[in-house]
C-alpha cells in the first residue's frame, strides 16, 4: 500500500478503489521549491488502497444527505468504513443497469402487446363467417402483337 509523503503529525485516511478501473486524483497542496505547481497526483489501481492526508477527504469525496454527490474520485471507499452509496446522478454503473432494465421492460411490454393482438386476431378469425369467393373479373383482352421489325427503333436515321 503506497503512503504519500505526509508528515506523521497529520491524520491520514485510507481510501480503497473497489472498481475495475484505474483512478487518478490531482490534489492541490502548497507550492514548494521541489513542487512549484503544488499538485500531488495520487493513483489508485483496481483494488488498491492508498493512504492520503485527511485534509483531502472532502476533495476526494463530497457527501450530502447520506450519499456521495461529488468529488475528485467519488467511487473510492474509506478503508474500514461502511461504503456510502453514490448518488444516482453520478453512478455510471447504476445508470447503465437502469437503462438495460428499462429496455428489457419495454421489450417485454411490446412482446405482450403483440401476443395480445395475435390472440384477438385468432378469436376474430374463429367468429367470422367463412369468406365468400370473390367474383371473377373477366380478363382484359391483350392487344395484338406487332409484327416483326415493327416498333423497334435503332439509332440510325432512316430517310
Amino acid at each position: 500500500m503506497p503512503i504519500l509523503n505526509v508528515p506523521p503529525s497529520m491524520k491520514n485516511t485510507r481510501w480503497r478503489n473497489p472498481t475495475q478501473h484505474r483512478l487518478i486524483a490531482d490534489l492541490h497542496t502548497e507550492a514548494t521549491a521541489s513542487n512549484p505547481t503544488g499538485l500531488m497526483r495520487v493513483v489508485w489501481e483496481p483494488g488498491e488502497t492508498v493512504e492520503v492526508s485527511s485534509d483531502f477527504d472532502t476533495a476526494i469525496q463530497k457527501v450530502r444527505g447520506g450519499k456521495v454527490v461529488g468529488g475528485l474520485v467519488p467511487q473510492l471507499v474509506r478503508d474500514g468504513g461502511k461504503p456510502i452509496p453514490l448518488d444516482p446522478a453520478i453512478d455510471a454503473e447504476a445508470a447503465e443497469k437502469k437503462i438495460a432494465r428499462d429496455r428489457v421492460v419495454a421489450a417485454a411490454a411490446i412482446r405482450s402487446q403483440g401476443e395480445a393482438m395475435l390472440a384477438e386476431a385468432a378469436i376474430a378469425a374463429q367468429k367470422a363467417p367463412p369468406a365468400e369467393e370473390p367474383e371473377k373479373v373477366p380478363e382484359r383482352p391483350q392487344p395484338p402483337q406487332q409484327g416483326q421489325g415493327q416498333g423497334r427503333r435503332d439509332d440510325r436515321d432512316r430517310r
